[in-house]
């Protein structure tokens, strides 16, 4: 056999050879990028789930702790009761104290109730038109004893158009409940709250915004997580910040935070799609607001 025979023979089998080493090393490298890819999201998942883990044992240290400090009053009442059943005014003044205890402790489980039944997606909406301006009427008695108490000056400014969109009218009322009542809860006495409505386009925006103790930057992006609400402003377990988002998202909404940081006040904005307004129910609508007090001058105002 001539050597050029001999060559060509090597180099065929040399070709042979690299062409096996491709075909079964190239699999091997690809299972083991797979394999740890498969491992990095394995170890990922188990970290989010410690995380979870720990933030329900937090959620429910939170709750219990919120629970201790409604039933402490109630229990000391009882007891006063016991002592003051010839005093009439401090039997008033005591079943008052449990009163409020109770619609503390009824919304603490309506909030709870109302998350989960989101996150199952249990919430079933009645939607009709709804104009804003009365929903937001509704909201302001809902929260207008928690602003007067702690002295707050409401101020409205509202667009002179009538806004209507659609949605659920109970849940809508309760949306902006909540982020009226966060505002006066942690807002100092004597603080300002503005309540503004503007039409843009094809959505409306509400936004609530507050004087008070504001939020601290790495708290900002998390006030709607529902494990991690009380990190929110200190004072217990606060559920309404994440049950309106939730609420305003199944109105095809959205709802931001801004602050500048602690000390420096809030301000939430809510953006809902905008519906046309009937002629019909035009007036209809300015005449309900003009009733709630949202129309004064033509802006609105309320102190």
């Amino acid at each position: 056999m001539s050597a050029p025979s001999v060559l060509s023979i090597f180099r065929h089998a040399g070709g042979v050879v690299r062409a096996w080493l491709r075909r079964e090393r190239m699999p091997l490298g690809a299972n083991a990028s797979a394999r740890q890819r498969t491992e990095a999201a394995l170890r990922d998942s188990e970290a989010r789930l410690r995380q979870a883990d720990q933030q329900k044992e937090e959620l429910i240290a939170v709750i219990a702790h919120d629970l201790r400090n409604m039933l402490a009053p109630i229990s000391t009442a009882a007891q006063l009761l016991k002592h003051t059943s010839q005093d009439p005014v401090r039997i008033r003044e005591t079943s008052d104290l449990i009163g409020r205890q109770v619609v503390h402790m009824t919304r603490l489980f309506d909030d709870l109730l109302d998350v989960s039944r989101v996150k199952r997606g249990l919430i079933q909406l009645d939607p009709a038109p709804q104009d804003i301006k009365t929903v937001l009427s509704a909201a302001i008695e809902q929260t207008r004893s928690a602003m007067t108490d702690r002295h707050h000056q409401l101020e409205l400014r509202l667009d002179d158009d009538d806004v209507e969109v659609s949605g659920d009218y109970a849940r809508l009322v309760q949306v902006f409940e909540n982020l009226l009542g966060d505002a006066a809860r942690y807002t100092p006495p004597g603080g300002r709250i503005i309540l503004s409505v503007h039409a843009a386009g094809k959505s409306v925006e509400i936004c609530v915004r507050d004087n008070g103790i504001g939020i601290a930057p790495d708290v900002l992006p998390h006030v709607f997580d529902s494990f991690r609400t009380q990190e929110y402003r200190q004072g217990g377990l606060r559920l309404g910040l994440t049950l309106a988002k939730s609420l305003v998202e199944l109105h095809a909404g959205t709802v931001s935070a801004y602050s500048k940081g602690v000390g420096e006040g809030s301000c939430f904005t809510v953006l809902l799609p905008r519906i046309e307004t009937r002629v019909d129910a035009r007036q209809a609508n300015h005449d309900k607001a003009e009733r709630h007090g949202l129309i004064r001058n033509g802006a609105g105002g309320e102190s």
